[in-house]
């Protein structure tokens, strides 16, 4: 994967199995000034992750197998580079009360001195509790710093052509969690079959996280008349708290290799059928007993209620 500075043949250290896949992802997100709901639309990642396969004993007497993943955006068709730039996130709402806005945003990943995505970091824990039955997953955390680029915007359906300038004066704060589970069963079959994707999140099944985006003011947001906008953007969009939600599905969107080593989603993947997801094209998981275990998580509702 000459893309990302990860070896996708490296072998596992210390006994954890270390391999690469792929995820679909849906999600929502609210602005809080605004109070207004907009669908993240579908994105695929690209997920690097660790899972220790010989559990342990922690501190709580539980036995836990511990999950890391590092993602990265497959960038959309077009886009600077292969790697670290979400899909385009229309918004549309209203400036100081009275002005249809009509924005297109989109999140990317910060990158490092030699040009490569700064992964974002998933971390969860599952396994079994200290009582011996059933089996837990612990809340998953992701929290990490992203830049928020405005790649069009409108205002009172005039299209300002702005420029490619325009972002927060600094990264934006994605802050997200899932919800403590507890559930029957101490196989891998019995658990997914309770496992609840709605509200909680494991490395294998995938799941729900939600949380908060901060957004920081806006700068250097110039049309090609050379009006500043920047004011109108920070009203409409920027300010702490705004809800997101994501649900990814399970990780099991890859290609194989002449070497049978398995690939993530290359460039250009950003769909199901291009990330090869299941092998073969299918959306849900075979396990009938759980429906809301799927590979393609459905768009989410939006809430009866303002951000």
């Amino acid at each position: 994967m000459p893309y990302l500075t990860y070896d996708p043949d490296r072998p596992g250290s210390m006994g954890a199995e270390y391999y690469w896949g792929g995820v679909a992802q849906t999600g929502m997100a609210g602005s809080v000034r605004a109070k207004q709901w907009a669908r993240i639309p579908l994105a695929m990642l690209a997920i690097n992750a660790v899972v220790d396969p010989e559990a342990g004993t922690d501190a709580a007497g539980r036995i836990a197998i511990p999950y890391s993943a590092l993602a990265f955006f497959v960038s959309p068709q077009g886009s600077e580079h292969p790697y670290g730039e979400s899909p385009l996130i229309p918004v549309r709402t209203v400036a100081f009360g009275t002005i249809p806005v009509e924005a297109t945003l989109q999140l990317v990943q910060r990158r490092d001195d030699q040009n490569v995505p700064v992964p974002i970091a998933i971390d969860a824990k599952d396994g079994i509790p200290a009582t011996g039955t059933g089996s837990f997953a612990d809340p998953a955390v992701l929290d990490a710093q992203v830049g928020l680029r405005v790649r069009s915007l409108k205002v009172d359906g005039v299209d300002l052509r702005l420029r490619s300038t325009c972002a927060p004066r600094t990264w934006a704060r994605l802050q997200l969690t899932s919800k403590y589970w507890e559930g029957p069963g101490t196989n891998g079959t019995e658990q997914m079959e309770a496992f609840d994707t709605d509200h909680s999140f494991m490395g294998g099944p995938g799941g729900t996280l939600t949380g908060t985006l901060d957004i920081p003011a806006f700068a250097n947001c110039r049309t090609a008349a050379g009006d500043d906008v920047s004011r109108i953007l920070t009203a409409t969009i920027a300010g702490p708290g705004n809800p997101v939600t994501a649900r990814l599905g399970i990780a099991v969107c890859f290609t194989t290799g002449p070497d049978w080593m398995i690939r993530p989603p290359g460039p250009g993947d950003t769909t199901p059928e291009k990330a090869n997801c299941l092998g073969d094209g299918r959306v849900q998981h075979p396990i009938p007993a759980n429906p809301k275990i799927v590979t393609v998580p459905d768009p989410l509702p939006f809430p009866n209620h303002a951000p």
